[in-house]
C-alpha cells in the first residue's frame, strides 16, 4: 500500500471513530470543520478520493486527531492534549469520553487531597496551552516536510510521465 493509501485509510478510520462516539454526527457537519463540501467528505469515505492536505490539517486541528496517527499509524488516534474545556465541540456527552482525562494532578494536587485552587487550575491551564503550542508547531513542521514529500513526488511522476511520453 502507498503511503497516500495508508493515511486516507487512517483517515477514515479516525472518522469512523468519531462518527462512533458521537462527536460526528453527519457528513455536512464534518464538511464545515474541513472547510470542503459533504460530496469531498463521501468521495474520501468511500475511498474514490484521498484527503488534500488541507481537510487533513483541518481534521486534526478540529476533531484533534493526532498528525502522527495519520502519517505514522502511531496511536492513540486523538491526541492525548486535548483538554475537553477547551474544545467546546468535543465536550458534548460521548465526546467527553474521547479528549483526554484531566491527569491526577488536575484534580488534586496538595498532600491533603485538597482540591486545587483557581490560580492552581489555571496555572496548570497556561502550562497545557503551552505545551499545546508546542505541539502544534511540531505538527505544523511535519505537515511542511510531509507537503513536500508529496510535491517531489508528484513532481518526479509527472517528470517520469512526461519523459515516458516523449520516449514514444
Amino acid at each position: 500500500m502507498k503511503k497516500g493509501a495508508d493515511i486516507a485509510a487512517r483517515f477514515i478510520a479516525a472518522y469512523r471513530h468519531l462518527e462512533s462516539i458521537g462527536t460526528i454526527t453527519s457528513n455536512q457537519e464534518a464538511a464545515a470543520i474541513l472547510k470542503c463540501t459533504p460530496q469531498v467528505v463521501t468521495e474520501i469515505l468511500k475511498e474514490r478520493m484521498n484527503p488534500t492536505i488541507t481537510v487533513i490539517q483541518n481534521f486534526c486541528i478540529g476533531y484533534g486527531v493526532s498528525f502522527e496517527f495519520l502519517f505514522n499509524g502511531k496511536k492513540p488516534i486523538l491526541s492525548p492534549h486535548l483538554n475537553p474545556h477547551l474544545i467546546p465541540h468535543l465536550t458534548t456527552e460521548k465526546g467527553n469520553q474521547i479528549a483526554a482525562e484531566p491527569t491526577e494532578k488536575y484534580k488534586k494536587t496538595s498532600k491533603d487531597k485538597d482540591p486545587i485552587t483557581d490560580r492552581e487550575m489555571i496555572e496548570q491551564l497556561k502550562e497545557q496551552l503551552r505545551l499545546k503550542d508546542e505541539i502544534i508547531a511540531r505538527d505544523r513542521k511535519l505537515l511542511e516536510a510531509y507537503k513536500l514529500i508529496i510535491e517531489s513526488r508528484e513532481d518526479e511522476s509527472g517528470q517520469t510521465k512526461r519523459a515516458s511520453s516523449k520516449g514514444h
